[in-house]
């Protein structure tokens, strides 16, 4: 079996701080923060008015076919496709033959819809989900069965011409990195030498912001709240997520094609995993869960653990979540110094886009040798006996010359992947 070894050649994303990689790394590095009140949402309706919002995201210039059937999600994610192709040089011939995979959210569908559903589609006894193609004309446009057939697939391998055997991937906060394990995997084993991976993340219609709050993950927030205060990945004082929109896309090829093309490398991939280790509660993660994972990465990318020098965390300021990786992370790498970044104190929680966004920021962090400080962070939970300090915000002389990247979610869903810098300084 050929075994391709395989890099990223083009980065790409839209979130509430910045649309393009470096932007987005200058405003971090300034310490500015992405989030802010949700004008179209008060606090007598919903437990958290805040959130971030990519205001300065305008799709009304971007010419093609089908964009007034677009919603905020498809027009994010397809955007951030197509200035990822536009940031290298491809020809028409190297499209046809490049796989798609899109990491994106599940849809949830409110009680009303699925009334509908069941009504349109109980036959014998039975739910025949296959008898919504000839009834959509039935439903609301707005809900979300009817945006079913337009995911941004249609729209990326339309304009494109994209139709490789890459499917539309739908699993979760994890989806993002899953659907970049999928790409790396055909192209390692040499089924295809080009794939985009891309990621969308809207949270904000009005049902889908309703059912995040009544979960409890949210975190519930008063008007007078300071937004720059709100997300504490791992600290004490970690109490609910705060939930942003945006997109990401990379371009996955072998290096042998990279090389053909001329195209800069911007990081080899080592190797990734995905998982699903059920906890107690469907909204539960686990020690386990991220130690299973995590282990399981680094003996598929064939590195020690001694040989990551940064890792982008998944912890989004839940506590559970938080506290069962870094327990994890400790325990793992013990007295080996890491250091431990997160981008989610500055951009909030973009649900499976956060692991694209934390592969993008990581090949900067390696390529500048820089890494990004944990914004709002003094100390951990008292168990921990202040043993995080040396890996959180530490000083330290290393050369970032590898990443690993965390996702989790819901589900008990993990993922990660291991990353090495490119050729790019």
């Amino acid at each position: 079996m050929k075994n391709n070894t395989v890099v990223i050649t083009s980065t790409t994303c839209v979130t509430s701080l910045a649309e393009d990689p470096m932007n987005l790394w200058e405003e971090l590095s300034k310490g500015n923060i992405g989030i802010d009140k949700l004008k179209k949402f008060d606090n007598n309706s919903y437990s958290c008015g805040f959130g971030g919002i990519a205001s300065d995201f305008n799709f009304r210039n971007i010419n093609v076919i089908g964009k007034n059937i677009m919603n905020r999600t498809n027009q994010l994610e397809f955007y951030s496709v197509m200035k990822a192709f536009q940031n290298t040089n491809f020809s028409e011939n190297s499209l046809e033959s490049c796989n798609l995979y899109l990491g994106n959210h599940i849809i949830n569908i409110d009680t009303e819809t699925m009334e509908i559903m069941i009504k349109l589609c109980y036959e014998n006894d039975n739910i025949n989900f296959s008898k919504l193609g000839t009834n959509l004309k039935s439903m609301s446009p707005l809900n979300g069965v009817k945006l079913l057939p337009t995911t941004p697939s249609h729209f990326i391998a339309k304009e494109n011409n994209i139709h490789g055997k890459g499917d539309v991937v739908y699993s979760s906060e994890i989806s993002g990195l899953l659907s970049l394990m999928l790409a790396f995997n055909e192209i390692c084993s040499g089924n295809v030498d080009m794939a985009v991976v891309a990621s969308s993340y809207n949270p904000f219609t009005p049902h889908e912001f309703l059912w995040l709050c009544d979960q409890g993950l949210i975190k519930k927030t008063s008007p007078d709240d300071d937004s720059k205060k709100l997300v504490f990945p791992f600290d004490r004082k970690h109490n609910g997520m705060i939930y942003s929109e945006g997109s990401a896309a990379l371009i996955l090829e072998s290096e042998e094609s990279a090389k053909k093309n001329g195209r800069k490398i911007l990081a080899y991939i080592d190797g990734a995993s995905s998982n699903i280790f059920a906890g107690e509660t469907f909204y539960s993660l686990s020690k386990k869960g991220f130690s299973e994972n995590i282990n399981s990465t680094l003996e598929n990318s064939n590195i020690k653990k001694e040989n990551i020098d940064v890792i982008f965390s998944n912890a989004p300021s839940y506590p559970s979540w938080d506290d069962a990786e870094l327990e994890v992370i400790l325990d793992i790498w013990n007295e080996n110094q890491v250091i431990i970044s997160n981008s989610k104190s500055y951009l909030g929680f973009t649900g499976p886009v956060s692991g694209i966004i934390d592969c993008i920021l990581s090949i900067i962090s390696m390529n500048k040798n820089k890494y990004l400080p944990i914004n709002n962070f003094e100390e951990a939970s008292a168990k921990f006996e202040g043993k995080e300090k040396q890996y959180i915000n530490c000083i330290s002389k290393k050369d970032l010359k590898r990443s690993l990247i965390t996702s989790a979610g819901i589900g008990g869903a993990y993922s990660s992947v291991c990353l090495r810098g490119g050729n790019v300084k």
